[in-house]
């Protein structure tokens, strides 16, 4: 059977990244504090071992021997994992200390060193999912949206009517934003509506981000506009957070080594069997209608998978999705649907919806 959220998953408890320093002086040599030893550096790099073990770790070096004299004084600091270079300047604040001849302030994104000081590196969940993770969520418990693309103000998710969940047709990738179909219904039936679409999102990962919204928001109607059966969400312990990514057949992330091999072990025991596909397919659709019940809030429901579509219970289900050899047009990416797609499908749901 295919692995249900809860069950057994990969975990990371610790990651190891090089730290590296690119020193260049030209009279006058540099020496930094790191882990309470003092490290006297060459011209050139130097490569030290970072061990992070928690989501919120803090590290921090000293820096010695600067003098206004050298003006070729610098060090270039830079973080390394499995080869590829990260961002570092969102993880830095340089305390300046003990300098000749200029205030000693305070400077953000800072990691060209050129001033005597400390520099902090602040790790935070954010930079794990864009740096290490391929973009997927972490969370510490149950309740997290997956991959949510647009931010909205707190006025504008209170003050919207429908909220409409899905994958990249919901996004509308490829086509400007008031051409998505959640914007078009919006403009068409003079709703407040907002888009929660994720691109690449499984129909399990429309199921959790129904119930995120249902918890945390006050929906008058959702619209799930489901993806093909063959997703999955994958869940694994990353420094002791839960992290949720939805993969396919054709997935491909850059993620650690561990939980890249876990991963193609989840597509074959997950993804790779037609009946099992369709009853997560199936049993998501059940427990976004189930969730919304339970909640007094309308719920409607379609796909663009022909082969599912027949499995939404009649008193939810909307017209299916256009098929895309409807019209020749295509999103800006060449693959997408066009705008064409959307106007049809929002002008076949309005009579259901109102």
């Amino acid at each position: 059977m295919y692995r249900l959220i809860g069950e057994t998953m990969a975990k990371l408890k610790s990651l190891d990244f090089d730290l590296c320093l690119n020193t260049n002086f030209l009279t006058s040599p540099l020496t930094i504090k790191f882990n309470s030893e003092i490290i006297l550096l060459k011209k050139g790099i130097t490569t030290l071992p970072l061990t992070i073990s928690s989501i919120d770790q803090n590290i921090n070096i000293e820096f010695f021997g600067y003098i206004p004299h050298d003006k070729d004084q610098k060090i270039v600091i830079d973080i390394y994992y499995e080869n590829k270079k990260l961002d570092t300047g969102s993880l830095s604040t340089f305390q300046m200390r003990d300098n000749q001849y200029v205030e000693n302030t305070l400077l953000n994104k800072y990691n060209e060193i050129c001033f005597n000081g400390i520099l902090n590196l602040k790790f935070f969940k954010g930079w794990f999912e864009c740096n290490i993770l391929n973009g997927a969520n972490l969370g510490n418990d149950n309740n997290i949206l997956i991959r949510w693309v647009d931010v909205y103000s707190d006025k504008k998710i209170k003050n919207s009517d429908i909220f409409c969940i899905g994958d990249s047709f919901t996004i509308g990738a490829g086509v400007n934003h008031q051409d998505t179909w959640p914007s078009l219904l919006s403009l068409k039936t003079n709703t407040n509506n907002i888009n929660i679409g994720s691109g690449g999102l499984s129909v399990d990962g429309c199921s959790i981000n129904t119930e995120y919204v249902l918890n945390n928001f006050e929906p008058k109607i959702i619209i799930c506009l489901l993806p093909t059966r063959f997703r999955k969400i994958y869940k694994f312990n990353f420094l002791d957070y839960l992290g949720y990514v939805s993969v396919s057949t054709s997935t491909n992330l850059r993620v650690p080594k561990t939980l890249l091999e876990d991963i193609e072990k989840f597509k074959k025991s997950n993804l790779l069997d037609n009946n099992i596909t369709k009853d997560l397919w199936i049993n998501s659709c059940k427990s976004i209608i189930k969730s919304c019940q339970t909640k007094n809030v309308k719920c409607f429901i379609s796909t663009w998978d022909k082969d599912m579509y027949k499995y939404i219970p009649k008193d939810v289900r909307l017209p299916i999705f256009p098929d895309l050899k409807m019209f020749e047009e295509r999103a800006m990416d060449g693959s997408h649907p066009h705008k064409k797609h959307y106007e049809l499908f929002v002008d076949s749901i309005i009579p259901y919806i109102q």
